[in-house]
């Protein structure tokens, strides 16, 4: 229907022009008008006024073309043998053209749109005193539009029809995206009809980049500001809606949704939106309105599956892959937060996933939210992430208002088990709390964190630990030896962990790194590097009791985020990093060289409870 319409607009405005000229004046001195008022060169071969009623007569043009703007190419945006235009003159008093009846044959229109979004049609579709909404009978034969539009990806020919008994047909073939495409519009005949009263119609774009189907009722009779629809869409990627609709979308995996939409200018409403991107299955609803240059959403979304790599195609994917094989596995992602392209869009959407699928596992198994823009500042309020006994809870905020996008998260993790973080509760167990402040800038996730500044805490309290790692770290050889003789799976109390640490410029530094068992105490310092993610802390430990065979070293921790170890004078901590892994909820584990002479001893008991208040503000 939008290029039926923007057909008749564009001969209606010639025909406007020229009603509104004496017809005294001769055909030369109306070319020269019509050319200076839309731009371009205007040929009209010839011009009279036929029969009619006194007050509403009808002109006759014949061999019209305009041409195309110069930066559009050579030839004619529009050119018609023969058109007939019935109008009542009345309404011209008051600068309004309304036309009734419009007759066009041998039409020959060509669309053209750049790379950068700039349009041959655009000079004559906006600031015309004609309004189409008055026709109520139309007729075009003969006629043919050619569609170059290469912001939309989309190079399409073929047949405009408008008859009293085929109604309205548009049938173009051609290309989306380099693929074959066909685009099709049908509606109902527009002969004598009431203009005020709805009109049906059905539009298909089918193609491999994007099939967009739609069914629905313009509110009167070319009325493109006012409809509803049923509409379903699919496609290997989300992005290739914008070569219907111009939402600005992104890259994804392949989606299938269906939605109800309704227009109401300035105002889109979207219900009952429902379907898949790759493994997530979505519905939602969305209000969209566009006001003085600005973009207002407010909706929601709610997802029973979510695969967060569902939102990046497999182009994308397998770059990540490729970085990966570069740099090896990283914990912090690389998810670009510079969305440069949101200046213009204010809004609210909640959302809420049921169950999210994480390739190689999560601790996260649920998702919700507040998504929020304002100004280029988008927020996460109230985010909720279910864990397997506990959430973490808090506010993350992405500012895009200076130069770089600025990274701020303040999250907090209540109810959950270092069994369940860690992975391996043969190994360690018990409550645990943390708390994450973090700020930095940077176009992505892992840069903006590679300059972050705060504090990141983790601790625990009546938990236990292997009595091996215990007396490990309490560097008592002999303990430790004996232990695994006598029952190397056997644990003992930890009545205090507190990992507590410094981020200034992407480097945590303990302040402090504690931990108290029942037969050792440790305290660590070095630091962690978010930048490339490498490790090195170094935990010197010191038995309660006395020891005869003291282990010299301090238990090191070294290795990535992805990948910790932990040894001391040549024993593993364990058959795996475990204790490293409980580091792992605030960063996985600790990087950077320890430095110093030597740690002090420890104290012989920690005082856990102020420290953890300290550590949790």
């Amino acid at each position: 229907m939008r290029i039926a319409a923007l057909t008749i607009g564009i001969t209606v405005t010639v025909a406007a022009i020229v009603a509104m000229t004496p017809l005294s004046m001769f055909r030369t001195a109306v070319e020269r008008r019509v050319s200076a008022r839309l731009g371009v060169a205007v040929h009209i071969g010839s011009l009279r006024r036929m029969g009619g009623a006194l007050f509403v007569p009808t002109i006759e043009l014949v061999d019209v073309r305009i041409a195309q703007p110069a930066w559009a190419g050579k030839g004619d945006l529009l050119a018609v043998d023969n058109a007939h235009i019935r109008f009542p003159l009345l309404p011209l008093l008051r600068g309004q053209f309304e036309p009734q009846a419009v007759t066009l044959r041998g039409m020959r229109l060509v669309l053209v749109r750049t790379a950068t979004g700039k349009r041959n049609w655009k000079q004559h579709d906006d600031g015309t005193s004609a309004r189409l909404q008055s026709i109520s009978s139309l007729t075009i034969e003969d006629s043919r539009i050619s569609v170059t539009d290469v912001k939309r990806h989309i190079k399409m020919a073929g047949p405009l029809i408008v008859t009293s008994q085929a109604g309205v047909q548009v049938a173009l073939r051609g290309t989306v995206r380099g693929s074959a495409g066909a685009l099709t519009i049908k509606g109902g005949p527009i002969s004598g009809v009431n203009p005020a009263a709805p009109y049906p119609f059905t539009f298909a774009l089918t193609s491999s980049p994007l099939t967009f189907r739609a069914r629905g009722v313009l509110q009167r009779l070319l009325d493109l500001e006012h409809f509803s629809a049923t509409v379903s869409a699919s496609g290997p990627s989300l992005k290739n809606i914008d070569d219907v609709i111009a939402a600005g979308l992104f890259e994804t995996q392949p989606f299938a949704l269906t939605a109800t939409i309704r227009r109401q200018r300035p105002v889109w409403v979207i219900q009952r939106l429902a379907g898949t991107i790759g493994r997530s299955h979505l519905t939602g609803a969305a209000t969209i309105t566009k006001r003085d240059g600005r973009n207002k959403i407010l909706g929601s979304i709610h997802a029973t599956t979510f695969d967060f790599n569902d939102l990046v195609s497999d182009q994308g994917l397998l770059r990540r892959r490729a970085l990966l094989a570069v740099l090896g596995p990283r914990v912090i992602p690389d998810t670009r937060i510079n969305l440069d392209k949101i200046g213009k869009t204010d809004g609210r959407l909640l959302f809420s996933a049921d169950r999210l699928l994480i390739a190689g596992g999560s601790v996260f198994h649920s998702l919700s939210g507040t998504l929020s823009l304002d100004h280029r500042v988008v927020r996460l309020d109230h985010i909720v992430a279910g864990m397997s006994t506990g959430q973490m809870t808090g506010t993350a905020i992405v500012d895009h208002v200076r130069d770089r996008p600025k990274l701020i998260l303040d999250l907090r993790v209540t109810g959950e088990t270092l069994d369940r973080i860690v992975g391996a509760p043969a190994d360690v167990s018990g409550p645990m709390r943390a708390r994450i402040f973090l700020s930095g800038n940077g176009d992505t996730i892992r840069e903006a964190l590679a300059h972050a500044n705060g504090h990141a805490a983790l601790v625990s309290s009546q938990g236990r630990i292997r009595a091996t790692v215990a007396a490990i770290m309490g560097q008592d050889l002999g303990r430790t030896i004996g232990q695994v003789i006598k029952d190397k799976h056997a644990h003992t109390a930890m009545p205090c962990l507190i990992a507590n640490f410094e981020a200034r410029g992407g480097i945590l530094r303990p302040n402090p790194l504690m931990i108290e068992t029942a037969v050792s105490v440790g305290r660590g310092a070095g630091s962690i590097s978010l930048f490339d993610e490498r490790i090195a802390l170094a935990i010197l430990g010191a038995a309660k009791r006395p020891s005869g065979l003291r282990i010299a070293d301090p238990v090191r921790v070294s290795g990535t985020l992805m990948q910790p170890t932990i040894t001391v004078a040549g024993f593993a901590a364990t058959g795996k990093p475990k204790l490293s892994a409980v580091l792992s909820v605030f960063g996985k584990a600790i990087a950077g060289i320890f430095k110093g002479n030597e740690t002090p001893m420890p104290l012989e008991t920690i005082p856990c409870a102020m420290l953890t208040t300290a550590a949790l503000r």
